[in-house]
């Protein structure tokens, strides 16, 4: 069992390197136009709209990277963009639940409470985006549908 762990790891390690690649640089392309809007483009601008026009813009960033590059070894996904949406929304919900009930009820600070969901959402994302989001047949069950970040096919487990 262990050393099955060890292999899947070793096996997602590039596939988990690029996804943190890719939601870094996404962040930074939110915070660069975040700026350039409301200190370049739109000074006077209402910052809420600013922030949601940086969020769209990093998000289609994020998925297209996603889709091209970190998860480019699954066959095309079908859906994927709505299921992309869907997933990013439940994890939206989910940390701003999180932060609330650590930050508001738990009184736990603030930072801490942030670095912990960024790290459990990001975590359940990969999940759901390797497994979901960008799976040629994401409502096929799972133990027997494998598709390897090593090869470029689809194969069944035994």
């Amino acid at each position: 069992m262990y050393q099955a762990i060890l292999q899947g790891l070793k096996r997602e390690k590039p596939m988990l390197i690029r996804y943190v690649l890719v939601g870094s640089s996404s962040f930074g392309v939110k915070v660069g136009v975040y700026a350039l809007l409301s200190r370049v483009l739109w000074p006077q601008g209402a910052l809420y709209i600013e922030n949601i026009i940086a969020l769209i813009l990093a998000m289609i960033y994020n998925y297209t990277l996603h889709r091209f590059w970190t998860f480019n070894h699954q066959k095309p996904a079908a859906g994927s963009a709505g299921r992309y949406i869907g997933v990013v929304l439940l994890g939206s919900a989910l940390d701003a639940s999180l932060f609330y009930v650590g930050n508001e009820m738990l009184k736990i600070y603030d930072f801490a409470v942030l670095v912990f969901n960024s790290a459990f959402t990001a975590f359940l994302s990969f999940m759901m985006h390797r497994f979901f989001t960008f799976h040629s047949n994401p409502w096929k069950r799972k133990q027997n549908v494998i598709q390897s970040s090593q090869a470029n096919y689809e194969y069944k487990a035994d």
